[in-house]
């Protein structure tokens, strides 16, 4: 059974001052969440994708305990069709997807070894 977690964007540059409360700060937060979906598995490896939604492309950055069997992503539209499928990638590895996709929802499928998992994009005109 999968494990989904999502986990706001935190940036270094932000300290907080006295004159910021905690509602705002709370609402940054909430701001920030919406752009990363992190996903980790039982079985050790994890997929973090960013930003999401989008306007442009989302970045997938793969981790994995298991360094001997390659990984594929397929992305499948919600419609169910393969879109795109990229092979024998490894852990570690950070891919570009989304560019030329059209608004709408995807299904990005992250195969590794017997292993499937799958998380949920979104693409936004605007």
């Amino acid at each position: 059974m999968a494990k989904r977690c999502s986990y706001p964007i935190t940036r270094s540059s932000h300290k907080q001052n006295k004159r910021t409360s905690a509602t705002s700060l709370e609402a940054q937060q909430v701001a920030a969440f919406l752009y990363v979906i992190e996903c980790t598995w039982m079985n050790g490896y994890s997929a973090t994708a960013f930003p999401n939604p989008t306007i442009s492309q989302f970045t997938l950055k793969l981790t994995s305990d298991n360094s001997i069997d390659p990984i594929t992503v397929r992305v499948i539209h919600e419609m169910g069709k393969v879109i795109e499928m990229r092979s024998k990638l490894t852990p570690g590895q950070t891919i570009q997807l989304g560019g030329a996709y059209r608004p709408g929802t995807y299904f990005v499928q992250i195969i590794q070894g017997k292993a499937t998992r799958q998380i949920k994009v979104i693409k936004t005109q605007y």
